[in-house]
């Protein structure tokens, strides 16, 4: 009678044995395709074959989404994008690596703005342009206005989501929306009035005033006024900026700010 009884619960425990070895043997059998599938993708890369490189990192990204071999797939997805000069993918996939990947979202976002610095033609190891910036050549500038946007929204309180605001800002300027801009960089300097590139936020502001009043006829008092303000502003709220001395001199002697 007694082992009546037992015999049910011998039979589960035989059971749960068997589904937990099953379970076992898949999770090796997918993690030996997986890195199959990335050896060989690797393979293609040192044999110069990177666009079938590519399709097979893109595979092995979306086959296993949220794994850890999902993220060394997307790393090299961003690299070779970067390789094949398509920006539009490469930050594509650093977009995956941020929001979909635990423990990639700092870096991914960092090189996400690398990347849009490097469009907007911002060369390393330059001081920030505060001159006026030309649009992006290699692509449409409503394309670096919603990367700059997408980098703001998915980490509005990173680093790279704080600076994004301040080049979104030079961006639109650059697209001829001056007003938009100097608004932009108006908030920003509420926003992180102590950031490193709140100077540079506050100078932007005078020379897109300063350039709608000498682009006046008859130089407008009105403008004139707005823009001699905000570079008084800009002097008084960061006196040890780098930004450099010639260019302050000339917006003084127009503006007759000392």
């Amino acid at each position: 009678m007694k082992l009546r009884n037992a015999l049910p619960l011998l039979a589960a425990h035989f059971l749960w044995v068997t589904c937990a070895e099953g379970q076992q043997t898949s999770a090796d059998r997918n993690a030996e395709i997986a890195e199959s599938a990335l050896r060989r993708a690797e393979a293609l890369i040192h044999s110069g074959d990177f666009v079938d490189a590519l399709e097979r990192y893109t595979g092995i990204a979306k086959r296993y989404p949220q794994t850890d071999w999902s993220a060394a797939a997307l790393w090299q997805v961003y690299r070779l994008q970067v390789r094949l000069d398509n920006p539009e993918g490469a930050f594509e996939a650093l977009d995956r690596l941020a929001t979909q990947q635990s423990g990639h979202f700092e870096q991914a976002q960092t090189l996400q703005l690398e990347l849009v610095r490097r469009l907007m033609g911002d060369m390393e190891g330059e001081r920030r342009s505060l001159e006026e910036v030309h649009p992006a050549e290699r692509v449409k500038s409503a394309t670096v206005t919603a990367m700059l946007k997408r980098i703001i929204q998915i980490g509005p309180f990173s680093e790279a989501g704080i600076q994004s605001a301040f080049y979104l800002a030079l961006a639109l300027e650059a697209d001829g929306k001056g007003e938009e801009a100097a608004k932009l960089h108006e908030e920003f300097l509420d926003r992180h009035p102590g950031h490193e590139l709140a100077d540079d936020a506050a100078y932007q502001v005078a020379y897109i005033r300063y350039k709608r009043w000498k682009g006046m006829r008859g130089e407008s008092p009105r403008y004139r006024e707005a823009a001699a303000v905000a570079l008084a502003y800009f002097m008084a709220r960061y006196p040890e900026s780098a930004i450099p001395s010639e260019k302050l001199s000339l917006r003084r002697e127009g503006l007759g700010v000392s």
